[in-house]
């Protein structure tokens, strides 16, 4: 089932993430919505080390994987991604385009890097 930009937050998503000729599929949950023409987040002069989302949720700058951007045209969410390899690691924040999304069922593989392929 693909995702549309009628999400919300805690809606548990899966995307493929492709470089290089290797494909990833990230697992995760959408913590907070970001409005069609805003930035997904703001890194304010008196906190150089959290980006503050628009919801004023604070997320550590060292643990997203977005570098900014041009505001998206239309809605568009970060998504938390669970560390694959122990359940007490960090987790990683994603800002995936919408198109690439899937809600996710929770049918295949464990969660974050289920599969990893050379293309």
């Amino acid at each position: 089932m693909s995702a549309d930009s009628n999400l919300k937050a805690g809606t548990k998503v899966r995307w493929l993430s492709k470089s290089s000729g290797y494909e990833v599929e990230n697992r995760g949950e959408i913590i907070c919505i970001v409005p069609a023409g805003r930035q997904p987040f703001v890194l304010k002069e008196n906190d150089q080390k959290n980006y503050t989302l628009p919801d004023g949720q604070k997320i550590p700058y060292a643990r997203t994987r977005y570098g900014g951007g041009m505001p998206r045209c239309a809605v568009s969410y970060i998504v938390r991604v669970p560390n694959p390899k122990t359940p007490h690691a960090a987790e990683t924040y994603y800002w995936p385009r919408v198109s690439a999304l899937q809600i996710d069922d929770g049918a295949s593989g464990p969660v974050n890097l289920v599969a990893m392929t050379k293309n």
